[in-house]
């Protein structure tokens, strides 16, 4: 399928420039991957790029399954290929227990980090961090502190955002994903 193969090359393009822009140093696994959904969406409507579920592929290693890909490649059941991610994320924001947890997101700093939802919500998070010029201003402020620093802090997250807390980003980001804007 050339489309599909478009948008995963454009995903990997997305992080490898995000990479380039900022040399050396090692990103947060939410920020690059959520860079790369948000990319593929922007440009194709879809996505076809997917992490593998490490805990399934460990547990499948040791239980003699070896690299049995039906077992640990998770293809997400929740996010198919070529899905509406915005309608599904909208549905799991409204479902008990299914509010994202912004601390979670950004605790993600590894692949065995990962989980479907995690992944739909990094890339509602990029989302909500580039929804208009002024979160664009500071996602480059943010990208700067990266720059410069070689990482950013919660503090700095919430000082290029201008927010209190992490909760109030929490609730921003929230009534971001319930709107018409996210789509």
């Amino acid at each position: 399928d050339p489309k599909g193969a478009a948008s995963y090359f454009s995903h990997g393009f997305a992080k490898a420039l995000l990479l380039k822009y900022l040399s050396s140093i090692t990103l947060p696994l939410w920020l690059w991957a959520g860079f790369g959904y948000y990319t593929e969406f922007s440009l194709f409507r879809q996505t076809v790029t997917h992490y593998i579920d490490y805990t399934a592929y460990d547990a499948a290693y040791y239980e003699g399954q070896g690299l049995n890909a039906q077992v640990w490649l998770n293809e997400a059941k929740i996010f198919a290929t070529g899905a509406n991610w915005s309608g599904i994320i909208k549905r799991l924001m409204g479902q008990k227990g299914g509010q994202g947890d912004l601390r979670r997101v950004l605790a993600v700093r590894s692949i065995q980090d990962f989980t479907p939802e995690t992944c739909g919500y990094a890339y509602a998070w990029l989302c909500y961090l580039l929804s208009d010029k002024k979160q664009m201003e500071a996602f480059a402020i943010l990208l700067e502190k990266y720059k410069a620093n070689g990482a950013a802090s919660e503090e700095d997250l919430l000082a290029a955002y201008q927010q209190k807390s992490i909760e109030d980003m929490q609730k921003k980001w929230h009534k971001f994903i319930r709107s018409s804007a996210f789509r």
